[in-house]
């Protein structure tokens, strides 16, 4: 496939400069940055962002990318198509060799200073059970966002601005809702909890899911039942709202929410209805296995119940899709909610 046929500016050669800047080199107000100044959609048709891309196999992907390195003439240590080839690796189900690709980033390229980049490694270390690498690589993007945050001369400002239509395809649920799951399985349950209001607050994707983890976390996590009762208050807040609920999903949610108030009458009908909605409609649900685990490791306690259904989750061995929330979650379930003690996080191999 070639880059011209989706309106990428590499495919006139007359803008073929404006990608050659990469932004793994490009310091913004410099004199290769204002070519940039320009908006971007004014340069190219835009038919469709890099995300777009219907590619229908991972060579397809990779042979694009070969084909775009090559119109533009890189150089060999450009770190744009290492970063494109991490994340065509990555969403096809392939996180050793996506990890593989962005180590090959050369330490001080600017690409290092973008948020992102770090949170698909962390993804990509979660997804192989390296639970501790993938909790480093989130502080390290926060880290990133926090020194970004009112300082519009950060790199990542730029990256966004001239560079949002051509980052590759997100994979897995959103990033704070990553973040927050594997905090969790770090035991670290009040940073997963922050981590779940921030994406409670943006009201975006993934609501669900953020809340149930979020309730989860705060319910194990809580020593003041001052904060516990203002967490409540936060999911019953948001579950008033207007959303497009996943049945299942919601249950879960009214079963977290009746167990952490003490309401076990609600309990034990909750509890009832979602057996017979599994009876009814199967078993074989992921997602609605690793709530069930979930609910017994933060709510219960009943760690023969959470293991069996962390067993029947392991046995399935893959899901049908490599890049997807439930794909994620499966691999929640795989790690068994937790970060093997043997694992020794080295941030500092990890920069080059």
């Amino acid at each position: 496939m070639l880059l011209p046929t989706v309106g990428n500016p590499a495919s006139h050669s007359k803008y073929r400069p404006v990608l050659g800047f990469h932004p793994s080199r490009v310091v913004p107000g410099t004199a290769a940055a204002v070519v940039l100044d320009r908006p971007i959609e004014k340069l190219t048709p835009n038919k469709l962002t890099w995300a777009e891309i219907p590619f229908s196999s991972l060579q397809e992907e990779l042979d694009a990318i070969d084909e775009y390195e090559r119109e533009e003439d890189l150089d060999r240590g450009s770190s744009w198509p290492k970063f494109l080839r991490g994340a065509a690796y990555e969403y096809w189900g392939q996180p050793n060799l996506a990890l593989a690709q962005y180590a090959t980033i050369e330490a001080g390229t600017n690409l290092l200073k973008v948020p992102e980049l770090w949170e698909r490694k962390a993804y990509n270390c979660f997804k192989i059970g390296n639970v501790m690498q993938a909790s480093a690589f989130f502080d390290i993007a926060i880290n990133l966002y926090n020194l970004s945050v009112g300082n519009e001369l950060h790199f990542v400002h730029w990256f966004y601005r001239h560079f949002k239509d051509y980052v590759p395809k997100w994979n897995g649920p959103p990033a704070p809702v990553q973040r927050g799951i594997c905090k969790y399985c770090m035991g670290m349950s009040k940073i997963a909890r922050e981590s779940f209001v921030a994406q409670i607050v943006m009201k975006k994707e993934g609501m669900e899911h953020a809340l149930l983890w979020f309730l989860a976390a705060s319910y194990k996590s809580h020593t003041d039942e001052a904060v516990l009762e203002c967490d409540l208050k936060i999911v019953h807040s948001t579950i008033s709202e207007q959303f497009d609920w996943n049945p299942r999903l919601r249950l879960f949610i009214d079963l977290y929410l009746a167990y952490a108030n003490g309401v076990f009458g609600r309990v034990a009908e909750l509890e009832e209805e979602l057996s017979n909605a599994v009876k009814k409609d199967g078993s074989d649900d992921i997602v609605t296995k690793v709530y069930i685990a979930l609910y017994h490791d933060a709510f219960t306690k009943d760690e023969s119940e959470r293991d069996r259904a962390l067993d029947e989750l392991s046995a399935v061995g893959t899901t049908s899709k490599q890049n997807d929330t439930e794909n994620f979650l499966f691999h929640t379930a795989v790690n068994r909610f937790s970060a093997p003690g043997k694992e020794k996080s080295d941030v500092s191999k990890s920069l080059g």
